[in-house]
């Protein structure tokens, strides 16, 4: 059951009124003045802290033109993915097919049942060294994929810390160089491998140069972001606003301490200055009704 707010009677079922039964006071207006200010003070400081957000999300994302370019960059790595980084040739009685060392034809490959047969042949006793440096080599590829996507996703999470995200972005780029480096090497092994092979051979192609080149962008733009930084426009009082907000969510301020408003501004004072004009108006045009 409820109390009363202002003697702390218990209220019955049958206390319907919006009056205390016991001291009469008005229970729904009562200390209204106080709740209303604190509702609007810790409006003020929530709200601070919400802006901060949203304006460190805007700066991390379309902060800069350079901000800008990188959303475009970090798809590169991706499309580099399309380029063919070499072939690998199958010569079998019931299979004879060429298959593109590329996102588009790995994923053919895959949908049709060729490279789960690639994999699981490098233990066959016939051709199973060739078999097994074209596994090996297309693990590496697919170790390319996989950084290419963390630097999407990565610059996807930038808002988490605007600061420091740059070089995690810049730090898997160079990684996906050296990764495509050593896919480049494990092509050319496999393709030395499989060059006495009947079977199955492999030769090396020109995607692998476009992932570096892709890589290389995107670590040059996040390098740059992070020398530059990324300006944030938070807006005055708004930073001291949040501090005080994490003191009161704590304990360690009270609200009903804190001055209306908690942070005095320039926007604030504006405020103040047109509701005194307000209430000067308001006063004139009552004391000449009054004459």
């Amino acid at each position: 059951m409820a109390n009363c707010p202002k003697c702390g009677r218990q209220l019955r079922l049958w206390d319907l009124s919006q009056n205390c039964p016991g001291c009469g006071v008005n229970m729904r207006r009562y200390n209204f003045e106080d709740e209303f200010y604190r509702e609007a003070k810790m409006a003020e400081l929530s709200n601070a802290v919400w802006h901060i957000r949203v304006r460190h999300l805007k700066a991390a994302f379309i902060g800069t033109k350079l901000n800008i370019v990188r959303l475009v960059v970090i798809l590169l790595p991706i499309l580099a993915l399309l380029a063919p980084a070499g072939t690998i040739r199958l010569d079998l009685p019931f299979m004879d097919s060429s298959i593109p060392i590329s996102g588009l034809g790995l994923f053919g490959a895959f949908g049709d049942g060729t490279l789960m047969y690639l994999i699981g042949s490098s233990g066959s006793w016939f051709s199973g060294a060739a078999f097994s440096a074209v596994k090996i080599a297309l693990f590496g590829y697919a170790a390319i994929a996989l950084l290419a996507v963390a630097v999407l996703i990565s610059t996807v999470l930038c808002f988490v810390s605007y600061l420091k995200m740059q070089r995690v972005i810049a730090g898997i780029a160079f990684g996906g160089i050296g990764v495509s480096v050593l896919a480049f090497i494990l092509i050319l092994r496999a393709a030395s491998v499989s060059s006495g092979s009947p079977v199955i051979t492999c030769s090396a192609g020109w995607g692998i140069a476009a992932c570096v080149v892709a890589f290389g962008v995107v670590a040059a733009i996040n390098l740059i972001l992070h020398k530059k930084g990324i300006p944030v426009d938070i807006g005055e009082g708004m930073e001291e606003r949040r501090e005080i907000y994490f003191k009161v969510k704590h304990g360690e301020v009270k609200i009903e301490d804190l001055s209306q408003p908690v942070v005095e501004t320039e926007e604030t004072r504006k405020i103040e200055e047109e509701i005194k004009k307000a209430e000067e108006g308001l006063l004139e045009t009552l004391r000449k009704e009054g004459a």
